[in-house]
C-alpha cells in the first residue's frame, strides 16, 4: 500500500480518537482556572466613600482612581471582623467561620499559590492577639480551623515583611497595621494621610510586579456603609467607573469565579465583582 493509503488510515485514527475523547479532554485533570494576572487585595479601615473619593489629603488614592477603575456603588456592612469574614468565606460570625470553608482553603486545596500578609504580625501562623499595631480581628485566616489546624496552610499566614511584590503569589491578601490602614490616628485627616502614604510606598512595586491590585475598605461607619473600592493595573480599566452594586459577598464571589472554585455561603447569590 502507498503512502497516500497510510496517510488516510492515520487521519481516520485521529478522527476516531477525537470523537471518542470526553468533553474537555486535553485539559489537565483537576486543573483550576486562575486570573490572567496575580491578584493583590488590600483592605483598609473604617472610611466612607465620601471621605476618600476626591479628598485632597489622599492624593495617591486619587491618582489610583484616575488610572484605574472606581467602583461607585460598593456597600460594606457594619462590623469590622465580620466584613473580613464576609469577603473570605461568605459568613459573618466567628462561630460560623470556625468550621466554614473559605477562599484560602479553597486555593490551598487546588494547589493555587496564596498568602495572607499582615503588617506587624510577629511571625508566620500567629494566632494570638496583639501586639499592637497588629490587630488579629483584621486577620480572617486566623479564624478558620481548616487553616490554623494544618501547618502547610497556616504557613501561608505571614507577616507583611514576607511579601515579595516582584514575585507575587496568585492571590495575596494584604492588611496594613492599625497605624497604616486608616484605623488609628490623631484625627480622621491624619488616619487618611497615613493610609494614603502607605499605599504610595507599596502599591507601585505591586503594579510593577504585574499584579491586579484591588483596594477596598472593611466598613464605613454604622450610618453609611458606602465604601470606595478601586482596581488598578493588570486588566483593570483605566480612568473608568463601574456603578453596579457590589458587596463583600460579591467580592468573594468574583474571586472564587476567577480561581475556578465553588462559591461559598452568601457568595452563592451575590453579584460577582469583576475579576479577569
Amino acid at each position: 500500500m502507498g503512502s497516500g493509503w497510510n496517510r488516510a488510515i492515520g487521519a481516520l485514527a485521529a478522527l476516531a480518537c477525537t470523537l471518542a475523547a470526553p468533553a474537555g479532554a486535553g485539559a489537565v485533570a483537576g486543573a483550576q482556572a486562575a486570573p490572567k494576572e496575580p491578584v493583590v487585595l488590600i483592605v483598609l479601615e473604617n472610611k466612607t466613600y465620601s471621605s476618600i473619593v476626591g479628598n485632597a489629603n489622599a492624593p495617591y488614592i486619587q491618582s489610583l482612581i484616575a488610572g484605574g477603575t472606581l467602583y461607585t456603588n460598593y456597600q460594606a456592612a457594619p462590623g469590622s471582623l465580620p466584613d473580613y469574614l464576609r469577603m473570605t468565606s461568605g459568613v459573618a460570625t466567628t462561630s460560623a467561620a470556625k468550621g466554614s470553608d473559605n477562599l484560602f482553603n479553597q486555593l490551598q486545596g487546588t494547589g493555587q499559590s496564596w498568602g495572607e500578609y499582615e503588617e506587624s504580625m510577629p511571625k508566620a501562623c500567629y494566632t494570638r492577639s496583639g501586639p499592637l499595631p497588629y490587630d488579629k480581628t483584621h486577620n480572617p485566616a486566623a479564624y478558620y480551623q481548616d487553616i490554623t489546624s494544618k501547618p502547610a496552610a497556616c504557613a501561608n499566614m505571614l507577616p507583611y515583611t514576607s511579601f515579595d511584590p516582584a514575585h507575587p503569589r496568585s492571590f495575596s491578601y494584604v492588611v496594613p497595621n492599625d497605624n497604616d490602614n486608616m484605623h488609628t490616628g490623631s484625627s480622621r485627616t491624619a488616619e487618611i494621610k497615613a493610609g494614603d502614604a502607605w499605599l504610595k510606598a507599596h502599591v507601585p512595586a505591586m503594579l510593577a510586579g504585574g499584579a491586579l491590585v484591588i483596594v477596598t475598605w472593611d466598613e464605613g461607619n454604622r450610618s453609611d456603609e458606602h465604601v470606595a473600592t478601586i482596581a488598578i493595573g493588570g486588566s483593570a480599566g483605566k480612568g473608568v467607573t463601574d456603578s453596579h452594586a457590589y458587596t463583600h459577598f460579591g467580592l468573594l464571589a468574583g474571586l472564587e469565579d476567577s480561581y475556578g472554585v465553588p462559591r461559598l455561603n452568601s457568595a452563592r447569590t451575590a453579584t460577582p465583582f469583576p475579576i479577569s
